[in-house]
């Protein structure tokens, strides 16, 4: 069905089922649906990329595979990214995604620099996807995800954050300091996790000045008529950091 169906749509199904199998057998058809010549249709490609990755990181497969195997693998993902500087298709962003997804899985050294370029795409989604991949990846994180705590987007912002605290950047104790004024909750618990992975002194009176503030709006919160106070979370994770 991958190689013959007219269909996109059934070629696309055809490579999720692959993938989900895991098996290496189905590794070379995969790879050769990557490649536009062989296959027009970005939804099967996209697909495609997404069953590589399953099946790679499947330690079975991988070992079936050989390191020459897997590495043509993750060579041919990371040349599948799309161009950061353009606008994409639905599709074309999809593939993106997708890719990414299945670095993620592979968590290969050599993939950072092509996973790091997606930090400067026009798409929002690929820039927190991107830093999300990195900060699991954890080896050789990229300095351009300091730009991206400034993102306009809240979960760029969020997961950039969470990805200097993996690396444990000095250098990004300042920039996630401001942080802990956003307005999204998400970016703040992860500027938070983040400070107190890096452990700076510098970011000690900031989260006790943080945490006093939250614990005056815990302390007068009507938990009859409200409920659960919303600083809790965020007060155990000043907590943790700050231990």
């Amino acid at each position: 069905v991958l190689n013959t169906d007219r269909i996109p749509e059934m070629r696309a199904l055809a490579a999720f089922s692959l993938g989900e199998s895991e098996s290496h057998y189905a590794a070379s058809d995969l790879l050769t649906r990557l490649q536009v010549e062989k296959e027009p249709s970005d939804l099967v490609r996209a697909r495609a990329a997404e069953a590589l990755g399953k099946i790679a990181a499947n330690k079975l497969s991988a070992e079936a595979l050989g390191r020459f195997g897997v590495k043509s693998i993750t060579d041919a993902l990371a040349a599948l990214l799309p161009p950061a500087d353009k606008a994409l298709s639905g599709e074309q962003k999809l593939i993106g995604s997708l890719t990414l997804t299945a670095l993620l899985r592979l968590r290969q050294p050599s993939t950072i620099q092509a996973i790091a370029g997606q930090l400067r795409s026009t798409d929002a989604d690929l820039r927190w996807q991107a830093a999300n991949a990195l900060a699991r990846i954890r080896d050789g994180i990229h300095p351009a995800l300091l730009p991206l705590l400034d993102d306009k987007e809240p979960l760029v912002r969020a997961n950039a954050a969470r990805a200097l605290g993996v690396a444990k950047e000095a250098g990004a104790v300042e920039p996630l300091l401001r942080l802990l004024a956003d307005p999204d909750e998400r970016v703040v618990a992860n500027a938070i996790t983040a400070l107190g992975a890096i452990g700076s002194q510098r970011a000690v009176e900031p989260l006790i000045a943080f945490g006093n503030r939250q614990l005056e709006g815990y302390r007068a919160f009507n938990r009859e008529k409200q409920g659960f106070p919303p600083q809790q979370n965020l007060l155990l994770l000043v907590a943790t950091s700050l231990g």
